[in-house]
């Protein structure tokens, strides 16, 4: 049924690109994603084996979190709500609205985005200080100096991620995958070029020159797919009133991002290198992260849209919980493995070149204790977008808010106890607050508790990886043979207690790939 859905639209739209299913989409999403987030993880070691846990890596993380907490709302608001909004624009008034639509979202983002930049650009010692107060002189001047280029980088990011979505509310994902290749290979091919004579700044240039390359193969290939883009689509008049259909979901960034301002503040005022190493940390997490659940969120958001849109609330009811259930069934283990191999696992991907051992237990500390929220992280790319595509932009804004009214009191009561820990420790708490939010959000708007559901599965398989870990623990030791077997026997064991305690896990699986 939903494929009939997709096959009348598609005729309706009269789309020149490509449409893909939500699996296809998803699968290639991770595949491509998986290719990319390796190069980018390979210019992440090269850094660190560069720079290591410097003052040079702290200015670069600062300077980049300020404008990406200023505008990165601007792109993500924009670039989630045309998904929906396309849809829903065709179906009321017809092919060229929803085309005019696509492209006032992308004039839009980009007024936006440099109205919003004219701070960074005229006030940047002001913005660093208010950031992070304690860093040294000489750091916060490099700050400064960074965060102009740095901004602008943010603002192509924007422009990128609105014609991606362009691509995504088509149901085309090809040229987008494509695109986060090119940006990868281009901006390690200049980093590794300029790092030994720029040092931090040859990052800056590689992102820049990356993230131009990948806008100019989006907007040709988009042009020359869709010729009546070309002209009169644009109304300028119109170019300001996609800001109030933005506007809570580029809240919801900006709340979101909060976290990573409060943890720059925090772990400023502890070493040098503190917020290098904690950067680090979260970069290896976030990857996986990305690799599955934000590939799998991206394929199955048009899906979400058309099912809601559609009146197949028990279906998208079903869809949803199947997918929270693969997210708890993958990352609980996932979560469990890191804690225990954090040393070894960092110590052979991070430790070489100026990365010393001062520079890695700072970044096991933080690694382990953000590993906690790990299964929370996951989940928010899928609850988010099937809030939004429910119609509900306001409940993904109040839950991170709410997690973020808690996590200030948690920074000033754990920092100073378990310093870099504490930081790590305050976000997974703060991120699991705000994952029990938007079920309890997400269930109310398709009436049904789904929350029970997922929150006694995800009791189930904790109890169920606490129990195999103890095959982890039989098996301490730092070499690699060591942690390969632990994490074989562990995984072996897991599965197999959830399989006879739980549920069988093929009716998991097959729940989630039906649609």
């Amino acid at each position: 049924m939903l494929r009939q859905i997709q096959n009348r639209m598609e005729k309706a739209v009269g789309e020149t690109l490509s449409v893909q299913s939500w699996t296809s989409a998803s699968v290639m999403l991770v595949g491509v994603t998986g290719a990319s987030k390796a190069l980018g993880f390979f210019r992440e070691l090269l850094l660190a084996s560069y720079l290591g846990a410097s003052g040079q890596v702290d200015a670069y993380a600062v300077a980049y979190s300020i404008p990406l907490f200023l505008i990165g709302g601007v792109g993500y608001g924009f670039s989630t709500s045309i998904v929906p909004g396309y849809h829903q624009k065709v179906a009321e008034c017809g092919r060229e609205a929803g085309t005019r639509f696509l492209a006032t979202m992308c004039l839009s983002t980009l007024v936006w985005s440099l109205l919003l930049l004219i701070p960074v650009w005229t006030v940047p010692e002001v913005l660093v200080w208010v950031a992070a107060p304690s860093l040294p002189d000489g750091t916060a001047r490099l700050t400064a100096d960074l965060m102009g280029w740095l901004a602008l980088y943010v603002l192509l990011l924007n422009m990128v991620y609105v014609l991606s979505a362009t691509f995504h509310a088509l149901n085309h994902f090809r040229v987008p995958a494509a695109s986060e290749l090119v940006f990868n290979l281009t901006a390690l091919g200049v980093f590794v070029g300029l790092v030994a004579r720029w040092e931090v700044r040859a990052l800056v240039i590689g992102n820049l020159v990356g993230i131009a390359a990948c806008g100019l193969l989006l907007a040709g290939a988009l042009f020359s797919a869709k010729s009546e883009w070309r002209g009169r689509m644009v109304r300028p008049r119109e170019v300001f009133a996609p800001l109030l259909t933005a506007l809570p979901i580029a809240a919801y960034y900006v709340c979101s991002q909060f976290p990573s301002v409060l943890a720059n503040y925090f772990a400023g005022g502890l070493a040098e290198g503190s917020i290098a190493a904690f950067s680090y940390a979260r970069t290896l997490l976030t990857a996986v992260v990305t690799l599955v659940t934000l590939s799998v969120a991206r394929g199955a958001f048009p899906t979400f849209a058309i099912l809601f849109s559609s009146g197949k609330r028990d279906e998208l009811r079903r869809f949803v919980t199947g997918l929270g259930k693969l997210v708890v069934l993958i990352f609980v283990p996932l979560s469990i493995v890191a804690i225990v191999y954090r040393e070894p696992v960092l110590r052979m991907l991070y430790q070489r070149g100026v990365f010393d051992d001062a520079a890695l237990q700072l970044t096991v500390t933080a690694f382990a204790c953000l590993a906690i929220g790990l299964t929370f992280a996951a989940w928010e790319p899928i609850g988010t977008r099937a809030l939004y595509a429910v119609g509900d932009a306001q409940s993904p804004l109040l839950a991170t808010t709410g997690s973020a009214c808690l996590l200030v009191p948690l920074l000033m009561v754990l920092t100073p106890v378990l310093g870099l820990g504490g930081v790590g420790l305050s976000l997974s708490l703060a991120l699991a607050a705000d994952s029990a939010l938007q079920m309890l959000y997400l269930g109310r708007r398709l009436e049904s508790p789904i929350w029970r559901d997922l929150a006694s599965f995800l009791a189930k398989c904790i109890a169920c990886a606490l129990l195999a870990g103890g095959v982890l623990f039989m098996l301490p030791g730092t070499q690699l043979g060591v942690v390969l077997s632990g994490t074989i026997l562990f995984a072996g064991a897991y599965v197999l207690l959830v399989q006879v305690l739980v549920q069988p896990i093929r009716s998991i699986v097959t729940v989630a790939a039906t649609r």
